[in-house]
């Protein structure tokens, strides 16, 4: 279920006021595609840090007959700070536009998160789990796709090595076990770093690891964090 809120302010708005709002705000703006349809930008913000985003922003902002519409919409599987960047941006450009607001809360309502902010580490952790099931899905659309006919694809071993070694089933079966292993192991690294990037001993284990000159450079130029140099130097 998405969460839908749409800004409406006059027309006589400045429209740079409101696009440089949402840019200071940390939305991004993405490429036009819907320009003959009256749209004149569209945003995304999404926040990596801290494992913030889930499914992030989507904004749009548009011109309407006599109105200026700013419209804002994250999925079923927003965070709460996806959730609260969603309510302080339209919040925000009322107090600074005028105008209103109309979402699925009613006009000028929220709806707002659930309790408080989890940890960093539960959405971290949340997010390498959600990755993993996602990818597991892709296996089972194959499965439930591929059509193998012919009287050599049968569903099981005949005991004639070199008849099943032709089938074409348990080939395409065998392909299947590096995607897996690799979707399994990609779990555990992310998990492995989001718990080592908040545990308590992290500097215990830091002052263990002999880095290269390359992984220092990599930490530098920002291309892996501290945490993800380790899992790769650990044993």
């Amino acid at each position: 279920m998405s969460y839908v809120i749409n800004g409406y302010f006059d027309g006589e708005t400045s429209l740079k006021k409101i696009t440089e709002l949402v840019e200071l705000l940390g939305s991004t703006k993405m490429r036009n595609e819907l320009a003959s349809h009256g749209i004149i930008g569209e945003y995304f913000w999404s926040k990596k840090d801290e494992y913030q985003t889930f499914v992030g922003v989507e904004l749009s902002v548009s011109r309407e007959e006599d109105k200026i519409v700013v419209g804002t919409r994250s999925r079923a599987g927003r965070s709460y700070w996806d959730l609260t960047q969603q309510n302080r941006t339209m919040k925000l450009l009322r107090d600074c536009c005028g105008g209103y607001f109309d979402g699925d809360a009613g006009r000028n309502k929220y709806w707002k998160p659930e309790g408080a902010p989890p940890s960093p580490r539960e959405p971290g952790l949340y997010i390498a789990r959600w990755r993993f099931n996602n990818a597991l899905i892709r296996p089972k659309i194959y499965l439930d796709s591929r059509k193998l006919e012919g009287e050599i694809a049968k569903p099981k071993p005949t005991g004639l090595s070199f008849m099943d070694e032709m089938n074409p089933r348990f080939f395409s079966n065998a392909l299947l076990l590096p995607y897996l292993v690799a979707i399994w192991e990609e779990y555990n690294r992310s998990s492995f770093v989001v718990l080592l990037k908040y545990a308590t001993d992290r500097e215990r284990i830091f002052k263990s690891l002999k880095l290269s000159p390359s992984q220092i450079d990599s930490i530098s130029q920002q291309i892996l964090t501290v945490e993800e140099v380790s899992l790769r130097t650990l044993p």
